[in-house]
Parts: C-alpha cells; sequence; structure tokens
C-alpha cells in the first residue's frame, strides 16, 4: 500500500491483495528473468551471460538426462 500526495495536495493510493509472483498474480518470463539476473548479480555476482546460461539450464531442467551434472557444469565456480 502506498500513498502519494501530489504537489496538488490531491492524494492517491495504490494498493494490491496479491504479491507480484505469486499464483494469482504470476511474473512473466521476461520479469522472473529480471529478477534471477539481479539475485544472481547480488548474491552471486554472476553477470548477465553467466546469469543466462544459468537460466537456460535450470529452465531446461525436465528434459536434463543428469540434473546434477547439468547443475554442476552450469554453476562451475560453485564447486568446492
Amino acid at each position: 500500500r502506498i500513498n502519494i500526495k501530489l504537489k496538488s495536495g490531491e492524494v492517491r493510493e495504490l494498493y494490491s491483495d496479491t504479491m507480484k509472483g505469486s499464483p494469482r498474480d504470476p511474473m512473466t518470463r521476461d520479469e522472473l528473468l529480471t529478477k534471477f539476473r539481479a539475485c544472481l548479480d547480488y548474491g552471486y555476482g554472476a553477470g548477465r551471460d553467466a546469469a543466462d546460461r544459468y537460466a537456460d539450464v535450470i529452465l531446461g531442467i525436465e528434459s536434463a538426462t543428469d540434473v546434477g551434472r547439468a547443475l554442476v557444469e552450469a554453476f562451475p565456480t560453485a564447486r568446492s
């Protein structure tokens, strides 16, 4: 919920009963990828190319013959 007071003195209120990304208000593919890239950049230091490579692997996970291998190969610097 947000209230905005305009220079004219008029107050506008905006609110939503649902959160973006919830089942009632799902994100588009572009919104999801934008959030995914931002999260990987912030938490992992991944640039856009790496984030897109990771997204491709994750989005194609159902067709992977070896999920573990696909993830390890997608995130090579995460290995210990």
